[in-house]
């Protein structure tokens, strides 16, 4: 029951660690070949900062089943 209570506020602040995450700088390393920048930029613009991987279709989408976020209801009353 703590769960329906709460999940929506537990959500909103996953929410903003992710934002935050995604806006830090990553810095470069001295002894270690890392790639560095922001990482939201680094996953939006890779050819920017040195990935050229290319994905397939199939790819995105099993990438997208596996970490869309799902809202499972127990019980309509809860929807």
């Amino acid at each position: 029951m703590l769960k329906v209570c709460f999940i929506h506020l537990i959500q909103a602040k996953l929410d903003r660690l992710a934002v935050n995450w995604n806006l830090h700088s990553i810095r470069s390393q001295k002894y270690a070949h890392v790639p560095n920048g922001k990482p939201d930029l680094m996953c939006v613009v890779p050819k920017v900062f040195g990935f050229g991987k290319k994905f397939e279709p199939k790819d995105v989408d099993v990438c997208c089943e596996m970490y869309s976020l799902r809202r499972t209801v127990c019980c309509q009353d809860l929807a």
